[in-house]
């Protein structure tokens, strides 16, 4: 089941925020906010490294897409992130961009996003939630496996010849609903 039966993408999702985190808020990308957000994104891991231009990452971030919502993350109404889903994607959803940029690293933002997520994959009736992730970015590849990602394959030469993506699979279990 998609997470459209959760969401109304048209609308921001205001996450209830853990001890000690920002208030975070989901909105869907304004053209404004892609154009903010695409060169910061552009200029770190792993988009820095594969030379995605800031166009391209601007582009990614404003395009609309049936069943591919997108959203900005704001912490205090400032823009300091991005997250686009795949909704249908072999029995749950595909985590395809989630970056939370570096001066907003390590507050926890990026886990409770990924809790949302995995919570309405599960409210939904998701079995499992999918990502992938460059097989050179170990900070991110740590941050999936603290959240309880398995690796199930290689993708190698995926996104660019000499690189593997690696496809990462957590399985959900009861459905409650997402915390908002």
């Amino acid at each position: 089941m998609p997470l459209k039966q959760t969401l109304d993408f048209e609308k921001p999702v205001s996450l209830v925020n853990a001890p000690q985190t920002p208030q975070i808020t989901l909105v869907p990308f304004t053209a404004q906010a892609a154009q903010h957000l695409g060169p910061l994104a552009a200029a770190i891991d792993p988009w820095k490294r594969y030379q995605v231009s800031s166009d391209n990452m601007t582009a990614l971030l404003a395009k609309s897409e049936a069943g591919a919502p997108r959203y900005s993350i704001s912490a205090n109404g400032q823009h300091i992130g991005g997250i686009c889903i795949r909704l249908n994607w072999l029995r749950g959803p595909f985590l395809q961009t989630l970056f939370v940029l570096p001066d907003a690293q390590g507050q926890g933002i990026g886990t409770q996003i990924l809790k949302w997520f995995e919570a309405a994959a599960a409210y939904d009736g998701a079995r499992q939630v999918w990502i992938t992730v460059s097989s050179f970015n170990e900070p991110a590849r740590r941050f999936y496996d603290r959240q309880g990602y398995e690796t199930l394959a290689a993708l190698p030469d995926l996104i660019a010849d000499g690189f593997d993506e690696l496809l990462l699979r957590k399985k959900l279990s009861a459905r409650k609903a997402p915390s908002r």
